[in-house]
């Protein structure tokens, strides 16, 4: 068959127009086909340049070496500059010691004969040095350096100094001693490209180049060698690159902070936290997340909590957090309840009290719920979520998380609860005789913590139980007080922001409340969301389908799923509903018959998503898909073509190789493929058959592409 196929292309290029030349060279270069070598090779003195253009990059393709004589022969005497370049990227492509001395000479000599653009400002010959430049450097050819350098030297030429660093690194040898040269003794741009080309050297006269480099009096060349040292394999330069933690450009320190994150120790990071530079700080603290951070550094860490700047602040909290350091609950709670601070310090706060698996934020986190922003609210809906995920066992909660959610769903109040405080009692650790030092306790510990004050919303009065009372009035407790008198300040702020924007805060939190919940696969989750699919807000609705799609996307036999189809089969009538009904009925299966009904509905878009939620469908129902290979839209005849490549129908293959010709061709290559995986040798008989049956070669040209693409799905 793929004889069959060569013959007719190979015909084609003696026979049909530029248009069916062009096609049929560009086919049997990607299908590799040596046979069609000679039938190219003619092609490249075709009259048309693309004809040539399209031969010489198939010849590429192909690979072969018998094809070298005659693409050099091309480059010599073509005076066309893109039809050169196409036979320089040929050239490159074959792996043959016969190429190597014309790329020599593209990369030093612009051709004579060769013609400029109609605005006379661009030499073809400028695109071909830069591809010869490349490729001798891939190939590691030292007979380049000399001319690679008087490139450099040749003020005239163009500016590939990179390009031509990166190929000298390459090639090694003499090009990498150039290189160092350059970084020795050349200008600052210069030696900064010498150190970033040098990573690609593996030697280690390149390393102790770079490491010396690393005392440029210019920054950006010692960033740029800090970056090349990474790359190779710096462990013996450990102790040099530490060094220049203390470099006095904070660019630097960042730069040797990534670096060395692989190559040292937590011990030799948490130094940098005193950095007077933030983006050092932050860095480090982002380095420091999946470390095992010795005990007598947690203090450190901690006090980066009172830094000026959000981003450490933020980073430091999310660490922390991620190791379970419940030391840190009252601090973040003071910063999550002062909505005077940066919104996305506060959402990002709310995320580590979350991670922190502690059900006494649950407070604090329904309290932010009814935040102004809403990026915090929808970060205090997600770490309740984070925190039902945990399971936590906590019987003196009075409220769940996933209940706090349920009831902001249903446009419920939601109190914040008042737990008893529980007994201070001093946990002991096995090692606890040895170590009286709090910086030797284990992260893990759980320091006894006051009932934070309750935060309510609106007018509601903020009410203290009698342990909470007693713990304030200790005075060795002010943080808490501190954080008390911030809760109080900021309660009476929200009052008046809540009044004013109720309604919106309201409503927006039962959207993201919905949208959160399809996150859990609770049946209690499901409930709520399936009791408001008949809900006055549409917009509500709309969320609480898609929260249900995500469910049943993850957990398709959960049980009470099969509670909400009636509802939202209800919900397809209104028209803003039907595509995320259409998806979520898909998910949870079985409505084939439902489904079935919306395939010729308006919306393209609606069709596309009936046919992708079908599923288990029967062959007797392909004439449906058949049908729409003719839709007047794209996506549909793509999505139909789909369907039938599903339900294994042989028989559609001629409607799908006709479905091309609807409109512009456009999905040939789509339709291509999907013949090649229903049945590729029937595909090639019927195109074989069409390319004979269409009337000009703006057909031919899709069949062809189709062809190529079964071609190449059935050699892969």
């Amino acid at each position: 068959m793929s004889k069959q196929v060569q013959e007719v292309l190979c015909n084609l290029i003696i026979t049909g127009d530029e248009v069916d030349r062009c096609y049929s060279a560009k086919a049997l270069g990607k299908l590799k086909n040596i046979q069609a070598i000679p039938n190219l090779i003619q092609c490249l003195r075709d009259e048309d340049v693309d004809v040539a253009i399209d031969a010489a990059e198939a010849l590429g393709n192909i690979g072969d070496s018998t094809a070298i004589p005659a693409l050099l022969e091309s480059l010599t005497n073509d005076p066309d500059g893109e039809v050169k370049t196409a036979v320089v990227e040929a050239l490159s492509k074959i792996d043959s010691p016969e190429t190597i001395t014309p790329l020599l000479q593209i990369a030093e000599t612009n051709p004579e004969n060769i013609i400029w653009d109609e605005t006379n400002e661009w030499n073809a010959w400028w695109d071909m040095q830069l591809l010869a430049v490349k490729v001798l450097g891939t190939k590691k050819i030292p007979e380049a350096v000399p001319i690679f350098s008087a490139i450099l030297t040749d003020e005239d030429s163009q500016d590939i100094e990179s390009e031509i660093l990166t190929a000298l690194a390459q090639i090694g040898g003499t090009g990498e001693e150039l290189l160092i040269e350059r970084l020795t003794t050349g200008t600052p741009k210069q030696r900064r490209r010498a150190a970033t080309a040098l990573g690609l050297s593996k030697s280690s006269a390149s390393r102790k180049a770079l490491a010396l480099a690393l005392a440029d009096k210019n920054v950006e060349v010692r960033i740029a060698a800090i970056h090349s040292l990474g790359k190779q394999n710096a462990t013996p330069y450990l102790d040099i690159i530490l060094r220049f933690l203390n470099d006095p450009e904070p660019q630097m320190r960042q730069a040797v902070i990534e670096i060395v994150i692989s190559l040292s120790t937590p011990e030799q990071l948490i130094p940098l936290l005193s950095d007077s530079n933030p983006t050092v700080k932050t860095t480090v603290l982002k380095a420091l997340y999946d470390t095992e951070i010795p005990r007598k550094s947690l203090e450190i860490i901690r006090s980066c909590l009172t830094d000026k700047n959000n981003n450490v602040v933020a980073a430091t909290a999310l660490l922390l957090a991620n190791l379970q350091d419940q030391s840190i609950l009252i601090p973040l709670l003071q910063i999550l309840s002062d909505t005077n601070r940066d919104v996305i310090l506060r959402s990002q706060i709310a995320t580590a009290l979350g991670m922190l698996g502690n059900l006494e934020v649950v407070n604090i986190l329904t309290w932010a719920i009814g935040d102004k922003k809403q990026t915090v609210r929808l970060a205090a809906l997600n770490a309740l979520m984070q925190l039902e995920a945990l399971d936590l066992d906590n019987p003196t909660q009075a409220i769940t998380p996933l209940e706090v959610i349920i009831a902001t769903l249903k446009g419920n109040t939601v109190a914040p609860t008042i737990t008893q405080e529980p007994e201070t009692t001093q946990e002991t650790s096995p090692d606890s005789e040895n170590s009286s030092n709090p910086e030797d306790s284990p992260v893990n510990n759980h320091p006894p913590q006051s009932t934070i004050e309750a935060i309510t919303q609106s007018n509601q009065e903020v009410t203290v139980d009698k342990g909470s009372t007693e713990l304030l009035q200790n005075p060795e407790l002010e943080d808490v007080q501190e954080y008390m008198t911030i809760a109080q300040k900021n309660i009476n702020l929200g009052e008046h922001l809540f009044v004013e924007q109720q309604i919106d805060i309201a409503t927006d939190v039962r959207y993201l409340s919905a949208n959160i919940l399809g996150n859990s696969d609770k049946p209690e989750a499901i409930t709520a969301l399936i009791e408001v699919l008949n809900d006055a807000d549409l917009k509500l609705r709309l969320e609480a389908i898609t929260a249900l799609g995500h469910i049943a996307k993850r957990s398709p036999n959960i049980e009470a799923l099969t509670n909400a189809i009636e509802e939202i089969i209800n919900n397809l009538k209104i028209d803003n509903m039907r595509l995320v009904c259409i998806r979520t009925l898909g998910y949870l299966g079985g409505q084939n018959t439902v489904l079935f009904n919306y395939l010729q509905d308006a919306e393209p878009s609606i069709r596309v998503q009936v046919i992708n939620s079908l599923v288990n469908v029967d062959t007797k129902h392909a004439d449906k898909f058949i049908q729409l290979l003719q839709d007047v839209d794209i996506n549909v005849r793509q999505a139909a073509a789909e369907m039938l490549v599903k339900l294994k129908y042989t028989d559609a293959i001629g409607a799908m190789i006709d479905s091309v010709f609807t409109v512009d061709g456009a999905i040939a290559r789509h339709i291509g493929k999907n013949l090649a995986v229903l049945n590729a040798e029937q595909s090639i008989t019927q195109l074989l058959q069409k390319l004979e049956e269409v009337p000009n070669s703006s057909y031919r040209r899709f069949v062809i592409e189709m062809l190529e693409e079964v071609m190449l799905k059935e050699r892969a």
